[in-house]
């Protein structure tokens, strides 16, 4: 096995800023040309560790990475990677590169123990990036991947109001992004991402920090280039705060139907969220498969529209998704306008499974234009309005939502459970409770709502009520 080759004294004696400059004013810097010196060396001599000293380094172009080669710092806040404004732009392999760190269809890179500074200079560009070659033009990214990849232990502190991605991975296959930093230093929205991950299989991102940023602190998904489906997203034990989004999982159909398979959004602290904690988009034509959002705390999503978790068909319901489910998380204080715990909107194939949703300003869970739903072992508390709310079939299309064995706890005026223009729901076992005197029944049904099935429910109050069924649907 070839040992690694370590050049801390060649960093030393190259990069040497120009005293006392904070941003570069003339690029290419000397910072520039020391740094490719250095990893040219290391790549000459068949790859290893290109060691980097405890002080800023100050650089216009990006620093690219070649295969079998490791850029490590000194530690987050030693070294430090501070990029001007002026940015020289490169291509690699066909394809356009801005970033301050990048590797172009490599193997076996690591970036690690350093700091990216955009927010000092006001850097517009992306701070690590993992991007595939490009045949056909130097954005189609259509060429070799990256594959073995591993970014860890590196600060990045954003530019605010670019629409930049801090850490990116773009179609790399084999990928860890583990135990990272992010700031986008901003608590307004913009088109700015934390770590995206748009393709690649079998990619794990865990255990980062990831706050300030204007768009999704964490960004998944398939993208609109060639061959952008994912299979195996992996996103566990995150701490995502002061986004728009905490995690926002996407397909597109853009240069073809590209799917999401096989995505775990497992054990994740999302909180102080402007829009929604964890927002699941599927575009027409498109599917997302073996879906699993599992153990997360989701706390403090305020604004208008404002939701714990999200999902949203666009299209058909034929095919669109399939066994995906919702298991075991922890949503909290859900306030403003709209705002519920779980939105479900034109959506099929889901089980929400053992939740617990304390405080909305509107319903706890909102089902609308969906099918084939299986809403069980739930605890609803606290909701304003109504804690769990069924409305409206798909055009042509049975329901088919079975509302079964959760617990609520509500003060409302509105009923528990709340059916309107519906067909084919079965609500049975449930149990109810109330904080208040209102007399609203346990279970209502609404205009246009048919063979609703309401069976075994249990209600500890003292308010008359029965197990009533609607009308059959004709």
């Amino acid at each position: 096995m070839r040992p690694l080759l370590v050049i801390g004294a060649l960093a030393l004696a190259f990069a040497i800023p120009v005293s006392g400059q904070i941003c570069p004013t003339n690029c290419p810097t000397v910072d520039d040309a020391e740094l490719e010196t250095l990893i040219a060396a290391v790549s000459a001599s068949g790859g290893g560790v290109a060691q980097l000293a405890a002080r800023a380094y100050l650089t216009c172009r990006p620093i690219i990475v070649p295969a079998n080669v490791h850029l490590k710092g000194a530690g987050r806040g030693a070294t430090i990677i501070r990029g001007s404004s002026l940015i020289h732009g490169v291509t690699e392999q066909g394809s356009y590169v801005g970033a301050s760190i990048a590797t172009v269809g490599s193997r076996n890179v690591t970036v690690s123990d350093l700091t990216i500074d955009h927010a000092t200079c006001s850097r517009n560009s992306n701070g690590v990036a993992f991007m595939p070659a490009s045949l056909s033009g130097a954005q189609s990214y259509d060429g070799t991947v990256c594959e073995n990849g591993l970014i860890t232990g590196v600060e990045v502190v954003g530019a605010s109001g670019f629409h930049n991605y801090l850490i990116w991975n773009l179609r790399g296959k084999h990928i860890k992004i583990t135990q990272n930093w992010v700031d986008g230093g901003t608590g307004a929205n913009s088109p700015q991402e934390g770590i995206e991950s748009f393709g690649g299989h079998d990619v794990v991102i865990a255990d980062n920090t990831v706050m300030n940023v204007g768009g999704a602190c964490i960004n998944l998904g398939s993208a609109g280039v060639s061959e952008s489906e994912t299979n195996g997203l992996f996103v566990t034990g995150n701490h995502v705060s002061g986004c728009k989004i905490g995690v926002n999982l996407g397909t597109s159909n853009e240069g073809g139907d590209h799917w999401n398979m096989q995505t775990r959004i497992r054990g994740n602290v999302i909180r102080d969220i402007r829009s929604n904690g964890i927002r699941v988009g599927v575009a027409e034509g498109t599917q997302e498969r073996a879906l699993d959002i599992t153990g997360n705390t989701i706390q403090d999503v305020i604004g208008d529209h404002a939701i714990g978790i999200y999902f949203q068909g666009r299209g058909g319901l034929d095919g669109l998704v399939a066994a995906n489910r919702v298991d075991g998380n922890q949503i909290d204080n859900v306030r403003g306008l709209f705002a519920h715990g779980i939105r479900v909107m034109n959506y099929a194939n889901l089980r929400l499974l053992n939740n617990t949703i304390t405080g909305t300003d509107a319903e706890g869970i909102y089902l609308y234009n969906s099918t084939d739903l299986d809403i069980a072992g739930n605890r609803v508390e606290l909701s304003t309005t109504v804690p769990v709310g069924v409305y409206s079939s798909p055009p042509g299309v049975t329901a088919r939502i079975m509302v079964e064995r959760n617990r609520i706890r509500w003060g409302s005026t509105s009923p528990g459970i709340l059916v309107i223009g519906a067909q084919s729901v079965t609500v049975k076992d449930n149990v109810f409770s109330r904080t208040s005197g209102f007399t609203a029944g346990a279970v209502g049904t609404g205009a246009a709502a048919c063979g609703v099935t309401v069976s075994g429910n249990v209600t500890w109050y003292d308010t008359p009520w029965r197990n009533l069924s609607s009308a059959s649907c004709p």
